[in-house]
């Protein structure tokens, strides 16, 4: 399950690199090989004007010790492979941050 074209478009900036890498943020991480890339993003699989809730949420977390995220390079990879890497921490709760939204 992907989002919707428009939601991609929206979100495409965000799984390339950050010019903020080498500026205010010299100690954030960029390594989608190694999951670092932003990351538990799940949703949105209809059209943009559906989508009635948006979490954001920090600190999730380091990436799991096999999470790679390089997907066929290009930023819509990235996305799909973080989306779909999401979708199925849900489904096994391989993680604790996804216990919270069981209790929403």
């Amino acid at each position: 399950m992907h989002p919707g074209p428009t939601v991609q478009a929206l979100l495409k900036s965000a799984f390339e690199p950050c010019a903020g890498f080498a500026g205010a943020c010299p100690s954030a991480n960029w390594s989608p090989a190694e999951g670092h890339v932003p990351r538990g993003f799940c949703g949105a699989i209809g059209e943009a004007g559906e989508v009635r809730l948006v979490l954001v949420c920090a600190e999730l977390g380091d990436p799991h010790e096999s999470e790679s995220h390089e997907g066929d390079g290009s930023p819509s990879g990235r996305l799909f492979s973080v989306s779909n890497y999401a979708w199925a921490c849900f489904a096994h709760e391989r993680i604790s941050f996804t216990g919270m939204f069981g209790t929403c």
